[in-house]
């Protein structure tokens, strides 16, 4: 998997953003690849309903976790963004990934993964349609 990210990273002593762009994500980017994992175990424990999320503004959810919490949210109509945020316990910016349905397609189609997962989590699909599918047979 190709994945393109624009990851900014927050440097909370200087209170700017450091941007880091490139095609994929580069080996020697531990940080990159652990965000690339966290997302990748955040859709897994989704699906798993293991992480609870909550619904923020318009299409956004929020997992909260111990030292951390996580957003992902969507909007746009013609061209579809993805957000992807990490902050801190405190509620500092850690990472603030953004991608859209032009740049490459596996960044995209990864945060609309999770973008789902934690939809369907968040709404508990599978437990509606498997009532609905219930009652229809009955």
């Amino acid at each position: 998997m190709k994945v393109k990210f624009d990851i900014r990273q927050f440097n909370e002593a200087q209170d700017s953003a450091e941007i880091k762009i490139g095609d994929e994500i580069p080996e020697g980017d531990s940080n990159s690849n652990l965000i690339l994992s966290i997302i990748e175990k955040l859709i897994e424990k989704s699906k798993a309903k293991k992480v609870l999320w909550e619904k923020t503004s318009g299409d956004g959810f929020m997992a909260r976790l111990k030292n951390s919490s996580i957003v992902i949210d969507n909007y746009g109509v013609m061209f579809r963004y993805y957000e992807f945020r990490l902050f801190d316990k405190d509620g500092n910016t850690l990472y603030y990934i953004k991608v859209n349905n032009d740049n490459n397609e596996d960044s995209f189609n990864l945060l609309c993964e999770l973008s789902n997962a934690a939809k369907c989590a968040y709404y508990k699909t599978d437990e509606i349609l498997t009532d609905i599918l219930k009652e229809l047979n009955k």
